[in-house]
């Protein structure tokens, strides 16, 4: 895992360190699940009032297989976008 933060990040609300925390979490738990990446990146960057979390990986987008089943028939996906989840976490 390589990680990337401000050096000195202002104290956020117990609310937004949970929020963070909770997304880090799911993302991380994905990538494990899904992607088969043996590297991911966690960075934070902060501009003003603004915080971004960016957490990637280099994984496949969808596990082997899963397109087959899915053309089948036998697979509902969902495809959450970073701006549907930027969106929510506003």
């Amino acid at each position: 895992m390589e990680m990337k933060f401000p050096e000195e990040l202002t104290q956020l609300s117990r609310d937004a360190e949970l929020l963070l925390f909770r997304i880090v979490q799911e993302s991380l738990s994905n990538i494990l699940r899904h992607s088969g990446s043996a590297l991911v990146r966690v960075r934070i960057s902060v501009q003003g009032r603004n915080l971004t979390l960016d957490v990637t990986d280099e994984g496949q987008v969808l596990a082997a297989g899963v397109m087959d089943r899915f053309k089948e028939g036998s697979v509902c996906l969902v495809w959450v976008s970073p701006a549907c989840v930027k969106a929510r976490v506003n």
